[in-house]
């Protein structure tokens, strides 16, 4: 067990101590739902040794801290999680918190707002389905008694009780004044909403809210930093923590030198178009991802090639054309090699509509796929336990491009 649910006969629960004694009887509120849930948990903690949870065990303690500031009188804070912690399902259960012991059309019944901050994590947030229709994750699977809805796009609904938008569509609503009051507001992937306008946009709906902060990268550049935008620190756990506590897999690095040298003297940050041009269609440089992917995909892996950005991500497409154009063995459970065949590769990219991605996601996590390559899409929101391997073939000359790109098996 860990420390914020100890076992059977254990007293006592350390965060109902840090909530403090809330007047239960009088009529609901947030802080008194969250306080009835984690008594719930307590007790069953105390009864069977687990508490009643969607959570893993790593996770419990984030959930703990995040009840002790939904029960506390501060508006905004931030929790740092490393990418493939499961920072969806830790604000699923935080929802289940905030709506616990309230009805559909209850006047008293919450609000909350996600905000992300592209379409993929729309879906994902609200949750993802497989063929059958049985929701794999987001909120359909791990808060389902909940409603949600989805503002972006074509599609503006602001009825579920779970209201889920990109930070552009925010912007939107903010400007035409659309927005209804949301009691608890999730800013995910925080470090990109640290810009003049979406940072006013966020403020705007947020005022009087909850607000918390999610996010991987805390410090995203010199000039912004999540840390000095949302209040205080609720929990921290650092990459090399999430791997220690088993929230993520261990991570082995290979590097491939190019010999490319980029002229890039006397400035850092991101490389800009024009310095990465010469790359995109370096033949030597792309057959060398080619043949990294085509060792691992003889053994049966799947993987992941982060590609150069620019020209509608046409650098992804000529990946995906190399790749589906070479031959791999076949092998018996003996290792003898009984034929060949080609590598199955797709480019997936935001210009994709919905429907399209979620085919392509089904037909990679059921194994039809062995190769995704894409520009950014995934870099963020992307979680998928058949990925083993990620290939980053697009230069980096800042500290938290690795961090984005290390995920949970």
């Amino acid at each position: 067990m860990t420390e914020a649910f100890p076992g059977p006969g254990a007293q006592p629960i350390d965060p109902l101590l840090r909530i403090g004694n809330l007047n239960l009887a009088a009529a609901p509120t947030i802080a008194g739902n969250v306080t009835r849930y984690m008594e719930n948990m307590a007790a069953s903690a105390a009864a069977t040794g687990t508490p009643e949870t969607i959570l893993r065990e790593q996770q419990l303690p984030v959930f703990a801290d995040l009840a002790v500031f939904l029960a506390g009188d501060a508006e905004r804070g931030h929790v740092i999680l490393p990418t493939g912690s499961g920072k969806t399902v830790i604000q699923a259960e935080a929802a289940n918190a905030i709506f616990h012991g309230t009805e559909p059309g209850d006047a008293n019944r919450p609000k909350m707002l996600v905000l992300v901050p592209n379409l993929k994590l729309v879906g994902q947030t609200i949750g993802e389905f497989d063929r059958e229709g049985t929701a794999i994750g987001g909120f359909a699977k791990f808060a389902p008694n909940l409603s949600t809805s989805k503002y972006t796009g074509n599609t503006k609904d602001l009825s579920g009780d779970v209201v889920v938008m990109t930070y552009q569509s925010l912007q939107n609503a903010v400007r035409d004044g659309l927005l209804p009051n949301f009691d608890v507001v999730i800013c995910d992937e925080a470090h990109r909403a640290l810009g003049p306008a979406t940072s006013a946009a966020v403020s705007s709906v947020s005022e009087g809210s909850k607000t918390i902060a999610f996010t991987a990268t805390p410090d995203f550049n010199e000039l912004k930093s999540v840390r000095n935008v949302y209040g205080e620190k609720i929990h921290e756990i650092s990459l090399r923590e999430g791997i220690e506590l088993g929230m993520l897999s261990k991570v082995q690095v290979w590097s491939y030198k190019t010999n490319i040298k980029l002229n890039t003297p006397g400035r850092a940050g991101e490389f800009n178009m024009d310095e990465l041009e010469p790359l995109v269609r370096h033949q030597a440089r792309n057959q060398a991802a080619v043949k990294a992917a085509a060792n691992y995909v003889s053994q049966g892996q799947q993987g992941l090639i982060s590609c150069i950005p620019g020209d509608k991500t046409q650098h992804a497409k000529d990946m995906r054309d190399l790749l589906n154009d070479t031959d791999i063995d076949i092998k018996d459970a003996e290792g003898r090699v009984i034929g060949t065949r080609k590598i199955v590769a797709r480019a997936v990219s935001g210009e994709m509509d919905e429907a399209e991605l979620n085919d392509i996601y089904n037909d990679y996590r059921e194994g039809r796929i062995d190769v995704l390559t894409f520009v950014d899409l995934l870099t963020e929101g992307f979680d998928n336990e058949v990925l083993t391997k990620v290939r980053n073939v697009e230069p980096f000359d800042f500290v938290n491009a690795p961090h984005s790109l290390c995920r949970r098996r």
